[in-house]
């Protein structure tokens, strides 16, 4: 149900937004509950998107949740990597332990893990990474269905997509509010994985975004030297407190996981500087001193407040140098002086009882109604000198190295009493222990017994035979397909909403190829901004009746990439073919089973090898045997960023030359307003095509994109007119079919 902006503003007074810190190793922990952070989110040593960080063994991991809980904040376990076959068994008993000892959420990216999760632990709140690429609200409401409790959006979101996204799902948003940007949507990154094996998707990003390369155009207007045209410069958002608070977010998250406690206590305690001003109604102007600080904690050569307030542009990149400035070492002293030794204690009051010939007792309490009640040794009689109550006050009070301090301390101490230091230390260590069970009992589950069946293999009762389908980007490629068979054709709807296709050519094709399916492929992203996009797209669909006499009833299916167009189709309710590409992953059983709720054809992980797709168990999925692989979608745009932004570009206008001399091809997508980065070299598994039939593989797919006809032709010549001799392509790459993404 949507909510409406008074009641918005109404839960915002109610509910205090969330400081949420990183921590790559236990120092970073205690850094960021030192200086207030409200929740921490780190990772374990498995399943993390930040596998060169140090993180926690599951001991340290247990420790940090119980100091976590003691102060009342919370700790969030990224668990937000896509997750193979073979690893699926030990989620289970990397999970257990920490969700006994009261995990507070975990966040996620692999959609299997939704339906595991919540049957296998059904307390544990599930957060969607901004992995999953969330950039509208229907993909949100679609995750809320499932069990999702919070979302991280993309962070190319606008402010006013994220208020629209809260109004209309009320879900928990948690957005990132400070540190580094990554140039692409999160995600949807394999520059990475193909330039070096290192998958984003698994948390090993090489960072090929943040290096040199020269900018060329195709109208030859642009033409840079070595620059760094994808290097986002740091986003700091200190100076929008106020309106990210009463925009409705829940969670201010933190960059950070791989940086350093000083980072991680200075930025925390700034924002938490702030945002504590705005709830006691106090003036929030940031200071210099404050931002010169922030900028002094390990930011780019400049910082900017990202996407909240503008879609794209040049001024957002760190076009001439994308190295990290220095610490300040005098910054680096004064947080580690100010803020990092500032310990962190909960206050507590006790009644102590003394007397000769009785136990010796001890009640701790708190002002939240916990208390305990310890007994120790028979109090002596004193032979000389008796006790102090001083003495015995100086002794309970010792309460260094633990997370507690008295803030009142009754002494009942009788006269002539023997008290042993000894004995009053174990009676503070007893009671304290004991009070701090109490503090942790409402924490601890217990897990069910698994539950969870063995992952369902797939099969087909499709008759066998080899389906090859064909899918375009741009209207020039089209004249040379239709000179073949093709069984499946794939159409961007862009062309048709730009009216670049001539329809009657279609109908003629299908008409004279009895077999032939048109299916019309959709973005990669959806925005807002999308609008009259998807009211086009309604209007065209609602037409395809079983009329071949004109533009109803031309199209035959759906290709979608995103849960966005998922859940958009659906209300829709379109019925007809519906099938799912590889920008959906499905990287073991159980995504495999989420994603067959919404169609029965996917399209394999462009980084899962043979033998890991065959692990799948899914003979009907899709594999794209040729193609320039998508490296990169991205909300920049090299046109704008060049001061060359038309509005009115679809091509690939731009070129990218690596240090190696390679050359990225840009598609300027101004329909949608976004790049697409793809591969110097097509991707082609001609090589494998016998290997993948033995494995039970019958359907393919040809990606056509930049091709020239000549080139085109030679491809379709040789799956289509059986031209083997040849081979489709002189320079190529086999991607992940051999060895899939690390």
């Amino acid at each position: 149900m949507r909510e409406s902006r008074d009641s918005l503003i109404y839960n915002i007074c109610m509910k205090k937004v969330e400081i949420l810190a990183p921590a790559g190793n236990m120092e970073c922990f205690m850094a960021a509950i030192n200086a207030g952070a409200d929740a921490v989110y780190m990772a374990g040593k498995s399943f993390g998107a930040r596998a060169s960080a140090n993180n926690f063994t599951e001991e340290e991991f247990i420790d940090a949740l119980n100091i976590a809980h003691i102060h009342g904040r919370k700790i969030y376990l990224t668990l937000n990597t896509l997750i193979k076959e073979r690893e699926w068994g030990n989620i289970y008993s990397f999970l257990k332990p920490l969700y006994e000892a009261g995990l507070d959420g975990v966040i996620i990216q692999d959609l299997g893990l939704i339906d595991y999760l919540s049957r296998q632990f059904p307390e544990l709140p599930l957060h969607a990474s901004t992995q999953m690429t969330i950039t509208d609200f229907r993909s949100a409401k679609l995750l809320k269905e499932k069990g999702i409790c919070r979302v991280v959006p993309a962070r190319e979101l606008s402010l006013d997509e994220i208020i629209t996204l809260k109004q209309e799902t009320g879900l928990e948003i948690e957005t990132f509010i400070h540190g580094a940007l990554c140039y692409g949507y999160s995600g949807q990154c394999l520059f990475s994985s193909y330039l070096g094996g290192r998958s984003g998707n698994r948390g090993r990003c090489a960072g090929p975004c943040r290096l040199p390369y020269e900018v060329l155009s195709t109208d030859k207007k642009t033409k840079s030297g070595k620059e760094y045209p994808l290097s986002l410069k740091d986003l700091c958002t200190i100076r929008h407190i106020k309106e990210l608070i009463e925009a409705g977010i829940d969670s201010f998250k933190i960059e950070g996981r791989m940086k350093s406690a000083e980072y991680v206590a200075g930025v925390t305690a700034i924002y938490r500087k702030y945002v504590d001003a705005y709830y006691a109604n106090e003036c929030t102007d940031v200071s210099i001193e404050d931002i010169t600080l922030l900028e002094s904690l390990y930011l780019r050569s400049s910082i900017g407040s990202g996407y909240y307030y503008k879609h794209n542009g040049a001024e957002m990149i760190s076009i001439k140098d994308p190295s990290y400035n220095n610490q300040d070492q005098n910054t680096v002293n004064y947080v580690a002086e100010n803020i990092m030794c500032k310990e962190v204690y909960r206050y507590i009051c006790g009644n102590a009882y003394l007397h000769a010939g009785e136990p010796m007792s001890l009640t701790i309490w708190d002002s939240e109604g916990n208390s305990a009640y310890v007994e120790g040794a028979i109090v002596d009689e004193a032979m000389s000198r008796s006790a102090l109550v001083e003495d015995v006050r100086k002794q309970l009070c010792k309460t260094g190295g633990t997370a507690y301090k008295f803030e009142e301390l009754n002494i009942d101490l009788g006269n002539n009493c023997f008290v042993p230091v000894k004995a009053i230390n174990e009676l503070r260590r007893a009671a304290i222990l004991e009070y701090e069970k109490v503090l942790l009992a409402d924490y601890i589950r217990i897990t069910p017994d698994i539950i969870d069946e063995p992952n369902t293999a797939f099969s087909t009762e499709e008759e066998r035979r080899t389906h090859i389908g064909v899918s375009i980007l741009s209207e020039a490629t089209l004249k040379t397909i239709l000179l073949y068979d093709v069984e499946r054709l794939y159409i961007p709807y862009d062309l048709f909403f730009q009216n670049k296709i001539d329809v009657n050519v279609l109908l003629n094709y299908k008409r004279n190829h009895s077999e032939a399916k048109l299916i019309i492929s959709l973005p990669r992203i959806i925005r807002k901004r999308d609008g009259n996009y998807l009211e086009s797209l309604s209007t065209f669909l609602k037409k395809q009746l079983v009329n071949l006499t004109d533009s109803q009833g031309l199209v035959d299916g759906i290709l979608v990439r995103n849960l966005e167009e998922i859940n958009y189709i659906a209300e829709l309710g379109y019925n007809k073919y519906i099938e799912l590409d590889y920008t959906l992953y499905c990287w073991n059983r159980k995504s495999l089973e989420f994603l067959r709720k919404f169609s029965d054809r996917l399209t394999a992980p462009l980084e899962l090898s043979s033998y890991e797709l065959a692990e799948l168990g899914d003979d009907n999925i899709t594999v794209v045997m040729y193609g320039y692989a998508p490296l990169m979608v991205s909300a920049n745009c090299l046109a704008k960023t060049y001061g060359n932004c038309t509005g009115k570009r679809n091509g690939f206008d731009y070129r990218l030359i690596d240090r190696y001399g390679k050359s990225e091809k840009v598609y300027i997508n101004c329909c949608h307003c976004y790049n697409e980065i793809f591969n110097a070299i097509p991707t082609s598994l001609h090589k494998k095509y016998d290997e993948l039939i033995k494995k039970g593989f019958r359907n393919f797919r040809l990606d056509f994109t930049i091709e020239s006809a000549d080139e085109c032709k030679r491809v379709m010549d040789y799956y289509f007119n059986g031209d083997s001799v040849n081979s489709p392509v002189d320079e190529f790459t086999s991607g992940h079919i051999d060895k899939g993404a690390i």
